[in-house]
């Protein structure tokens, strides 16, 4: 196993490898692009800041006494939750896309009105539970009329989004130390799309705690005895259940888990979450199937459209297409789905694969090669993670922040080369940080999660947006990049 794993890291180095360099020589977004050189150049320099931050400014906060250290975290978690309520209002769009269908069918069903496109839960039945989310959070803000509801679905948002940086921080203290847990901190500041996703609320934000939950749970129950463990392993089952119901992608660590168990010989454990794994998904599925889906009061199964199968998203992700936006490279395709949706249920898998095979084999293996790079770029590469094209649709207001975010703003390309610089600076120092643990298997589950979710995202419809939840657990292996071994604070 010691030999696998090292097999696996050199893997995994190739991978970011590729991630990298595709960034860099090909289009991250062809209707957006930065200034290469000045995106590098702006990677030296954002890295020697965070360098700095960790030699210089960590160990005084190390020093403090815990009173102190409290008042601090207290203040930077207020100070964030004040800037994201910023953005909020600055940047509050009128929900389109996906975002608009589930919003506004939650709105009308909890003021009683006819829901205006049910059939959509029947084609993605994946938003299910996020509408049933947002149907929850709205019947409790009919409590608040002051406030109205997409403000009330932003604060959950932002909350969701602080209670990852605060998980953030605690595990990169559990796992690290406290040297690097202040300073991922520091630099979650220059992520921007930690702020500029808290308007757009959907599974990208609002699951981004629960694969860090779900990791934090595990190095939890990794302190338990024997007989107490159990408690842990139920509540990870039910996180990774309810996580795998609002974003398929989130088990992706689940599976991490398992293979750094299997890695480590930890047969015996493996075995336990796959146990009450397997009860956990059966009896909640029967439960959820029986109580939510098939009741009649949601009408989510009685429109016979049938749902799109997941043949359809691998379909789209082998397509190249000029949209409005950019070169979509496996992204969505409106007319890949009105083409499925065409289909009857029973002929759909039939018709992707058949599709699926013509589009491959209509690529030369160089234009193969070009297609993976120009994908492998846009999901990997851009640094904004699409925001500005989610905050640019039907925006509610105009603001001063708009033109430093929005594709036409005025200062948009200073912006752009920035995020770029950090993104690159993510990139390289995961290399580094991969480099560095190539003969260590302690935290292989990081680097599984990010390589499984690489290979997901290579088959499956994507762009950046997609990776939006798993920002956190790309911050926690870029730290390692930063770690000296000299350092001793716990």
């Amino acid at each position: 196993m010691k030999h696998l794993a090292k097999l696996f890291m050199i893997c995994f180095l190739i991978v970011n490898l590729l991630m990298f360099s595709c960034s860099i020589i090909f289009k991250t977004n062809v209707f957006y692009e930065s200034n290469k050189i000045i995106s590098l150049l702006g990677m030296i320099g954002i890295i020697i800041i965070w360098i700095l931050f960790y030699k210089k400014i960590s160990p005084l906060y190390c020093k403090q006494s815990e009173k102190r250290k409290k008042i601090f975290l207290t203040i930077y978690f207020f100070l964030f939750f004040i800037i994201e309520i910023i953005y909020l209002k600055e940047l509050k769009v009128n929900p389109t896309w996906d975002f608009g269908v589930i919003f506004n069918n939650a709105k009308n069903f909890v003021n009683h009105i006819p829901i205006g496109y049910i059939e959509y839960f029947e084609y993605c039945p994946n938003n299910i539970f996020l509408y049933l989310f947002y149907i929850i959070i709205l019947k409790i803000g009919t409590l608040v009329p002051f406030i109205d509801s997409l403000t009330i679905l932003g604060i959950i948002n932002i909350i969701c989004i602080e209670l990852s940086v605060f998980l953030l921080y605690k595990i990169a203290t559990k796992v690290y130390n406290e040297y690097l847990g202040i300073t991922v901190l520091f630099i979650a500041l220059f992520i921007s799309p930690l702020f500029l996703y808290t308007p757009i609320i959907y599974t990208d934000t609002t699951t981004m705690f629960i694969p860090l939950l779900l990791l934090y749970v595990y190095l939890i129950q990794k302190e338990k005895t024997e007989k107490k463990e159990w408690n842990y392993i139920i509540l990870f089952s039910v996180i990774a259940y309810i996580g795998y119901n609002l974003k398929m992608s989130c088990l992706i660590i689940v599976i991490a888990l398992l293979i750094h168990m299997i890695l480590n010989k930890d047969y015996k454990l493996c075995l336990k979450y796959i146990g009450s794994l397997t009860i956990v998904f059966l009896c909640f599925s029967i439960f959820y199937k029986t109580t939510i889906i098939n009741n009649e009061k949601f009408h989510f199964n009685d429109n016979n459209v049938g749902s799109l199968p997941f043949t359809h998203y691998i379909m789209m992700g082998l397509e190249k297409k000029e949209t409005k936006e950019r070169m979509t490279y496996g992204g969505y395709v409106e007319e890949d789905a009105l083409f499925t949706k065409s289909l009857k249920p029973e002929e759909r898998k039939k018709a992707n694969i058949e599709e699926w095979c013509r589009r491959l084999k209509s690529y030369s293996f160089v234009e193969l090669l070009n297609f993976y790079g120009n994908k492998i770029a846009n999901t990997w590469g851009d640094g904004t993670y699409f925001a500005p094209i989610k905050i640019s649709r039907n925006p509610i207001k105009k603001s001063q922040l708009q033109e430093i975010y929005l594709p036409n703003g005025k200062y948009f390309n200073i912006y752009l080369n920035f995020a770029q610089s950090i993104q690159y600076a993510l990139l390289f120092l995961i290399g580094i940080s991969a480099y560095k643990m190539r003969k260590d298997k302690t935290n292989t589950y990081l680097y599984l999660t990010i390589f499984g979710l690489f290979l997901f995202l290579i088959i499956w419809e994507t762009r950046s947006r997609y990776v939006v939840n798993y920002i956190p657990l790309l911050l926690l292996v870029a730290l390692k990049g930063l770690e000296k071994k000299d350092k001793n604070c716990v």
